[in-house]
């Protein structure tokens, strides 16, 4: 973290630069509180001076999500919950004392993707992937470790990948490397998934104007 300052800015909806974040009557921001007496907060949410919200927030040291209401007369700040955002607000980062094979055993809802290098080709499997990607609700998708593959973890509780999910797939096949970084595999296999229900969804649609125009002609036709 010692480099961090010189890194450009992640241009996220709840860190925007100064510049563009003033667009709008209304604004959402993260911060963090750095001192409140449960009636007035001192709030850091990345400007040049942190920002004081009245109201019920949360002690010093907690996270909050502010909705930033703007007017002729300045500036109006509230708590929000993160679920009242109306646009994509990021992940959430949480840990567990389950193994692997215990988390995935309690998600058998969801459509359960592993990745690793012995697993079929995307590029083999891409029909099947579109085919479950439709069918699916939510998708889990999981990424081996930066000393281990799914396929090692896993094997300590005498478990194999294809017991656990409905896909097991190499998103980088030609690695050409004997081993990818785990945030490499993240920002690859998201990619392509990202498409991929591009495709799923542009499909989708595509389908019902085909199922119209299909009624529309024979509506007529039939007149």
């Amino acid at each position: 973290m010692r480099y961090v300052g010189v890194l450009p800015p992640l241009r996220t909806p709840h860190h925007p630069v100064e510049s563009t974040g003033r667009s709008g009557s209304i604004a959402y921001r993260e911060g963090l509180v750095l001192c409140s007496d449960g009636e007035l907060a001192t709030v850091d949410i990345g400007r040049a001076r942190p920002v004081k919200v009245e109201g019920r927030v949360p002690q010093a040291g907690n996270r909050v999500t502010l909705r930033i209401e703007r007017s002729a007369e300045g500036e109006r700040l509230s708590v929000i919950s993160r679920d009242d955002v109306p646009i994509y607000w990021g992940y959430s980062v949480t840990s567990s004392k389950s193994t692997l094979g215990e988390t995935v055993k309690r998600r058998s809802d969801e459509l359960i993707i592993m990745t690793s290098k012995y697993g079929r080709s995307i590029l083999e499997d891409l029909t099947n992937l579109r085919r479950k990607l439709k069918a699916a609700s939510r998708v889990i998708v999981i990424f081996g470790s930066p000393r281990e593959g799914v396929r090692e973890i896993l094997a300590r509780e005498r478990l194999k990948p294809e017991d656990l999910s409905d896909l097991v797939l190499n998103t980088i096949p030609l690695q050409g490397t004997e081993t990818v970084r785990t945030e490499e595999a993240v920002y690859a296999t998201l990619a392509i998934l990202n498409l991929v229900e591009a495709g799923v969804q542009m499909n989708s649609t595509a389908g019902i104007d085909e199922d119209w125009h299909r009624s529309e002609v024979e509506k007529h036709a039939r007149t």
